[in-house]
C-alpha cells in the first residue's frame, strides 16, 4: 500500500520531534521512527488494523510503548495518515478528516 502524509500529520511529527528534543534529541528520533515503524510495519500492511471511529470513518491505532494514536483511512491501495494525537490530549481536539 502507498502511504500518504497530510499536512497536518507531518506537522503534528514535526511538533512532536521538536518538542521531545529539547531535552534529548535522541529520544525525540527514536519516538518518530517508532511513529513511522507503526505506519509502515504495522498500518500498511494491515490497513484495517486500527479501532474504527464509526462517527468519521477513521481508524485509530495505538504506537506500541508510547502515548501516541496514528488516525489514517484507509482508501483504496492507500493509508492517508490524517494526525498523530497525543493521548493526554482532549478527545474532542483529534483532527477530523
Amino acid at each position: 500500500m502507498t502511504v500518504v502524509f497530510r499536512e497536518e500529520s507531518l506537522a503534528d511529527l514535526d511538533e512532536i520531534a521538536q518538542f521531545i528534543a529539547q531535552h534529548d534529541p535522541t529520544a525525540a528520533d527514536r519516538v518518530i521512527a517508532r511513529i513511522h515503524g507503526t505506519i509502515y510495519n504495522t498500518i500498511d500492511v494491515l490497513p484495517l488494523c486500527g479501532r474504527l471511529n464509526p462517527a468519521n470513518n477513521t481508524r485509530e491505532y495505538a504506537v506500541p510503548g508510547l502515548p501516541y494514536l496514528v488516525i489514517y483511512v484507509p482508501v483504496g491501495a492507500a493509508i492517508d495518515v490524517v494526525a498523530v494525537f497525543h493521548t493526554a490530549r482532549d478527545p474532542g481536539t483529534k483532527r477530523q478528516p
